[in-house]
């Protein structure tokens, strides 16, 4: 089933544009509340699990709380939700993250309470792993669940990224739970 009034928007951010992702952020919430939207949620384009069926669930939290996090592996988030009337104060809840550190859950977290956001409980929404270095690559490609989301062509070029990063293909392939080719 999809997610009624999905907007689907990319923006490219450089490695060194750490400061300018929370303001990033909150233009990209002021822009859907702008166009009406009464609760909107960004996702992460590096969470290979995320699906529809997690988007339509944050979006149905946000009936019931101001914001919803969707916790990664890594101390991070793959998924901020927020109401309307949350999404107005973005810029001071993206305010002072270290930004790609095991601490931005927390920090997300502290300043959401600081503005006194009410946010659903984490173990409602899944855990899921994001790909930001190559071990995460190497994790997610061992995970049991990721088998039937790999075509042959990402599998392939998966493994390629692990010889790039120095590894053999046979032991990159046997790391990933796979044949190398």
């Amino acid at each position: 089933r999809g997610v009624k009034g999905v907007a689907v928007e990319a923006q490219a951010a450089s490695a060194d544009d750490q400061q300018g992702l929370g303001a990033r952020m909150a233009a990209a919430f002021s822009a859907e509340l702008a166009r009406g939207a009464k609760r909107v949620v960004l996702a992460g384009t590096d969470a290979p699990h995320l699906d529809g069926g997690v988007l339509a669930f944050a979006m149905a939290l946000l009936r019931h709380y101001d914001c919803v996090l969707g916790p990664s592996a890594d101390g991070g988030y793959y998924l901020v939700g927020l109401s309307a009337e949350a999404a107005s104060q973005a810029p001071e809840l993206f305010a002072d993250i270290t930004w790609s550190s095991p601490a931005v859950l927390e920090e997300q977290l502290e300043n959401a309470a600081r503005l006194g956001l009410s946010v659903a409980p984490l173990h409602r929404v899944p855990t899921l792993v994001d790909v930001d270095t190559v071990e995460d690559l190497r994790q997610w490609l061992r995970a049991d669940e990721a088998g039937p989301f790999l075509c042959q062509d990402f599998r392939a070029a998966a493994l390629q990224v692990l010889q790039d990063a120095g590894e053999e293909p046979a032991a990159a392939a046997e790391d990933a739970g796979t044949t190398a080719k």
